[in-house]
């Protein structure tokens, strides 16, 4: 899965900020956006809160696509990827 990383330099707690840059889940009845978000004074820490948040939100719906390596993507404050 795509990981988008924002850091805002502020050096404060949460100042990494990790979500999922495509996280649908779709089947016969439903089609719907799933936003899962982590926090963290690091991205290392981000992304660990953000699979957690991503690992209960998908095992209520049954489906884990959160196994195996992630693409990090930076970006800035507005979502768009940093070159």
């Amino acid at each position: 899965m795509k990981v988008k990383v924002h850091n805002d330099g502020k050096e404060k707690p949460q100042s990494f900020e990790a979500s999922l840059e495509e996280a649908r889940y779709y089947n016969f009845d439903y089609n719907f956006d799933i936003v899962c978000n982590g926090f963290g004074a690091t991205e290392e820490e981000a992304i660990k809160n953000m699979e957690a948040a991503a690992t209960h939100i998908y095992s209520m719906i049954g489906d884990m696509p959160m196994e195996g390596k992630h693409e990090i993507i930076y970006v800035d404050c507005f979502g768009k990827e940093l070159k």
